[in-house]
């Protein structure tokens, strides 16, 4: 890049703020630079301070527009800078300026710079630029998870969109089946981001020594690194959910040898002892290899056997939405209605899975694209040496999104069933407990016993609660700002929406959202 060295009298100082005024107008030209700039601004022969911080001030300016294409020429035209062009059209940056006032006493005189010079100059003349493509490492990442649930493509989505920033990355998608590991070794890839469910494909992957992230949790005591959903929360949040409904009987399906099901079990049957209730528990090995290794009349005859002996009405909370919809399938059978008699309840909100349910299925939302980020960033770190071998990172899950397969109320008191159905009408439309007492026609200390007694909370908190579960849904499903979510939701203003919501979840509104959102090929921080 050639720039000329120039005297700096009044003229000339009087033309730079002039530059600086039509150049800073002409937002048009303006765009990102899409290559690596270095511009220097060498030392003025005349030592006037204002001239020279005018002179920077242009390059600055200048700095931010695809340097001398022909539009800027003929803004630099109107400051009484001459261009003066040494090459083709079609080579906009491989034009020379030489910078000089029209009638300036003293002639331009232009000197050729080398980069490795520019390094020597003084750091108050010199300006870098960054934000320029560089040709990136190479960085092959083999996917080795299946497409078939939603979960498992709403991961892939999330790790592409972490992958965006990060053109050297070339992705390869593969079954997470042993057979795929001799393509795999004859690839070479340099991470991995998979599903380990089977032993001997994680063995096999191991020996591979190349850094691995799993996604799935089944298998206990694999030292690899792990990002999934807390599946402890997710058990409590699921028995909150059936305990909201003023159910007195609790059930668990799920598997025995996969982690991630029974730490979900342990973290159910947790909440539901704080309640001071039990959950029977019925396991059934419904794994990706189950098709050739189980005896499927077997286990449906013990699942049929297990649903009969159940006390009726259960709130039945299982393991995933594939389970969920074969045990809707079982209940149909056997002539059990769902959800009067059993109210059911899965995990991942597999949107086909639930709506494929008769009737629809409710389900424990999972923050999967997020999973993938952070998994893609998990093994961004391991490649690069900065995270540890067995890191392990579990993210909180969203909510439960109830559907017809949880709409039911196991409370007879025809007092408390038409004040709940009141407050889930009215509650976003601001109403208070004197409200909910007025349309019942009964005494406040009446039904206020009345609620402890059958759900275990107030009438407010019931009211709280039917808020909160609407500005989760406007949380994590809309871009809507804070005000509009507080006022959709029934409360009076932002600040009291982030008071309640903290109070009740743990973090505030904010937070809760950044779980589980993705915006422009970003995760929000």
């Amino acid at each position: 890049m050639y720039f000329a060295s120039m005297h700096a009298g009044r003229r000339f100082r009087d033309q730079c703020d002039a530059a600086i005024s039509v150049i800073g107008a002409d937002s048009d030209a303006r765009t990102d630079l899409t290559g690596e700039l270095l511009i220097s601004v060498f030392t003025l022969r005349h030592h006037d301070t204002r001239a020279k911080d005018a002179f920077a001030q242009i390059f600055c300016l200048f700095a931010t527009t695809p340097l001398f294409v022909r539009r800027s020429r003929s803004t630099i035209a109107q400051t009484g800078f001459a261009p003066r062009t040494h090459c083709t059209e079609r080579r906009p940056f491989g034009t020379r300026y030489s910078l000089r006032a029209d009638r300036g006493p003293v002639p331009t005189v232009r000197r050729t710079v080398r980069q490795r010079q520019t390094r020597r100059l003084p750091d108050a003349y010199r300006m870098e630029i960054t934000g320029v493509p560089t040709v990136a490492k190479l960085r092959r990442i083999a996917l080795l998870m299946g497409q078939d649930l939603s979960f498992c493509r709403d991961v892939i989505r999330g790790i592409r969109a972490y992958g965006i920033h990060k053109p050297g990355w070339a992705f390869r998608n593969g079954p997470p089946d042993v057979q795929i590991v001799p393509a795999l070794r004859a690839w070479k890839p340099d991470g991995i981001i998979a599903e380990l469910y089977s032993p001997d494909f994680a063995r096999s992957l191991l020996r591979m020594r190349t850094p691995i992230v799993d996604t799935a949790f089944w298998l206990p005591n694999l030292k690899v690194r792990v990002v999934d959903v807390d599946h402890d929360a997710v058990g409590r949040l699921a028995a909150d959910h059936l305990l909201s409904l003023g159910l007195s009987h609790f059930a668990f399906f799920g598997s025995e040898l996969a982690m991630y099901s029974c730490m979900r079990e342990k973290g159910f049957r947790q909440r539901l002892a704080e309640a001071g209730r039990e959950a029977a528990i019925c396991h059934g090995e419904y794994l990706r290899e189950a098709p050739t290794t189980t005896n499927w009349r077997k286990m449906e005859s013990q699942t049929r056997h297990w649903l009969r002996q159940l006390p009726k009405p259960v709130g039945l909370f299982v393991c995933n939405d594939v389970l969920a919809r074969s045990l809707a399938d079982t209940c149909s059978q056997l002539g059990l209605h769902v959800p009067d008699e059993v109210a059911l309840l899965g995990v991942d909100n597999d949107e086909l899975e639930c709506l494929l349910t008769s009737p629809p299925l409710s389900s424990v939302a999972i923050p999967a694209e997020r999973i993938g980020y952070e998994a893609a960033r998990t093994l961004d770190d391991a490649m690069s040496r900065r995270a540890s071998l067995v890191a392990r990172h579990f993210l909180p899950p969203v909510r439960v999104v109830a559907r017809q397969s949880t709409d039911t109320m196991a409370i007879r008191d025809p007092v408390v069933i038409s004040a709940l159905r009141y407050i889930h009408l009215h509650a976003i439309e601001g109403i208070n407990v004197k409200n909910v007492v007025k349309s019942i026609d009964v005494g406040r200390r009446e039904l206020e016993r009345k609620f402890r007694s059958m759900l275990g909370r107030s009438v407010l908190q019931e009211i709280c609660r039917t808020r909160i579960q609407q500005a989760q849904k406007l949380l994590t499903s809309t871009d809507l700002a804070m005000p509009s979510i507080a006022k959709l939701s029934g409360f009076s203003s932002a600040h009291r929406l982030t008071i309640v919501f903290h109070r009740t979840c743990g973090m505030p509104p904010t937070a809760y959202r950044r779980q589980s959102q993705i915006r422009d090929g970003r995760m929000d921080h």
